[in-house]
């Protein structure tokens, strides 16, 4: 039988030994500075579903990129993203802009399709999602580009929890 007070004193030992541990960069990228991050990153998109009624999860992975093409000195960058198509994941693409701050946080001003794309529009009616929904939101150290964007939605009166991450790498 494992007592978890055992575990987590265990847990808690490695996490102080791991924080102990020195090292060049043990702290990472300098909080105060604002990352560059222009450049090409790719990774892939997780996209999940969730029934809010049984909590039933579908979730596909399809590959995508992100290119950070401009970047002023406070932080405001503009770039492109993508989604490959492939067998389980419908090929999409677009605009994206915002600002990164010291320390790398995204705060996302506008993500866009090429094709003006909507969800409803991608489902034939099937889902919708309230006007205004969320935003995306995410982090960037000029090695890494993440965002992540949930929202409920309803499909032909079922109430769905949409994600969306993107998680990429340079």
């Amino acid at each position: 039988m494992i007592h978890l007070s055992g575990v987590r004193r265990t847990c808690l030992a490695c996490l102080a030994l791991f924080l102990a541990c020195g090292g060049d960069d043990a702290t990472g990228p300098d909080p105060s500075t604002i990352p560059d991050i222009v450049g090409s990153y790719s990774g892939s998109w997780i996209n999940r579903a969730t029934v809010a009624a049984t909590s039933q999860e579908t979730e596909v992975s399809c590959p995508g990129s992100v290119i950070v093409s401009t970047q002023d000195s406070e932080g405001r960058f503009t770039g492109s993203w993508t989604q490959i198509g492939d067998a389980d994941c419908v090929a999409a693409a677009g605009t994206l802009a915002g600002s990164v701050a010291a320390g790398g946080a995204l705060a996302i001003s506008d993500f866009s399709t090429n094709t003006g794309e909507s969800l409803e529009a991608a489902t034939n009616g099937f889902c919708t999602l309230p006007p205004g929904g969320t935003t995306f939101a995410g982090t960037a150290d000029g090695s890494r580009f993440e965002l992540a964007r949930t929202a409920v939605g309803e499909c032909q009166g079922t109430g769905i929890t949409f994600t969306w991450e993107l998680t990429t790498r340079r």
